[in-house]
């Protein structure tokens, strides 16, 4: 494949079950519609096993794909094939996001002879396991693999109105993780978030407050009762019943507030060219990397982190208007890192 300019784009779309890893694959192959048309598959995947995830890619390099696959992952859903018949066919690119099916996408790559296309972090500075891999944040260590980019998205930034500032501004967005390895909402930081929204309330802003599959079921239940004497003033997407892109509309808000254990929500405010603020919940240690990834947000303006602690007590939302917005186009920028990554690597 000489480039992405010619017939349509035949892609095989992996999934490992995660919303925000499902929203960055997504967001590569609408940066590839944005310069050819794509033909999508999709495949659902679970990863068998806890082996080690590098030694598994070194195998998918090398061995047959027949041999390789058996009992290392199970299809979740095949209404657009089995995986034999997906591995018999020809493909373009392999898209896949999440540790656990990196090396499906490998193997499937190589089966298919297709392109691979991966976001996540690199393990092996001299080995470029994929053809492309896309990573959010500035290499450690010299000759690392992987060209930096904002988590995609498939938000344009074109679609959405301007925010507004200072006086002007009219709406604030508040986005919820929720549970992770490092973190989980407790009931101490529902109540930081209850005063950091009517907070926003009093100060005469509308709020759309939208969860995510991790959010903890129970404890947001009581968050979103706690607010209904707010009234319109407030307005709740519930993850549960509105499913995947269902927060897409909190991205016209004039801000974005997300809780820091969301890095993919984080990119999306950005990429919508909002002003965005990063909540850490009290006694949550943001991990290393993660901590990398928001250190470059943070260094170009484009957000500012705080406690929850201090942004339930307000006084600082005079610090969006010192913000800035993203001036390049998030979409295009990925599309031309994909296409000088396929104009530079032989087919």
């Amino acid at each position: 494949m000489s480039g992405l300019l010619g017939r349509p784009l035949r892609a095989l779309a992996l999934s490992d079950g995660v919303a925000g890893h499902d929203r960055i694959t997504l967001g590569v192959l609408t940066a590839i519609t944005r310069r050819r048309p794509v033909e999508a598959r999709r495949l659902a995947l679970r990863a068998l096993g806890g082996g080690s995830r590098r030694w598994e890619r070194l195998q998918a390099r090398l061995m047959p794909f027949d041999r390789f696959w058996p009992g290392r992952f199970d299809a979740l859903d095949e209404r657009e094939g089995t995986v034999a018949q997906l591995a018999s066919e020809r493909f373009d690119v392999v898209v896949a996001t999440g540790p656990s099916i990196s090396a499906a996408a490998i193997a499937l790559a190589r089966a298919t002879g297709a392109r691979s296309i991966y976001f996540g972090f690199p393990k092996l500075p001299f080995v470029a396991e994929f053809d492309v891999l896309l990573r959010p944040d500035p290499a450690r260590v010299r000759f690392s693999q992987g060209v930096v980019v904002l988590r995609p998205s498939e938000i344009d930034p074109d679609g959405l109105p301007p925010a507004r500032k200072g006086a002007e501004r009219r709406k604030a967005a508040l986005l919820l993780g929720g549970a992770t390895k490092h973190h989980t909402l407790s009931e101490a930081d529902f109540a930081q978030l209850e005063a950091l929204v009517r907070g926003l309330v009093d100060e005469g802003l509308e709020v759309v407050v939208s969860n995510s599959r991790r959010t903890p079921a129970s404890g947001f239940d009581r968050f979103v009762a706690a607010l209904k004497p707010a009234g319109d003033a407030v307005r709740i997407i519930d993850f549960r019943s509105a499913g995947l892109m269902s927060n897409l509309d909190a991205f016209a808000a004039d801000a974005v507030i997300v809780t820091a254990d969301s890095m993919s929500m984080v990119a999306e405010a950005i990429a919508a060219r909002r002003p965005t603020v990063v909540a850490r919940p009290d006694g949550y240690r943001v991990p290393g990397r993660d901590a990398a990834e928001l250190a470059v947000h943070v260094r170009r303006g484009l957000a500012f982190d705080a406690s929850l602690l201090d942004l339930a007590r307000m006084g600082w939302t005079h610090r969006l208007d010192r913000l800035s917005i993203l001036t390049e186009h998030p979409l295009d920028r990925l599309a031309d890192v994909i296409e000088r990554a396929f104009h530079t690597r032989p087919s």
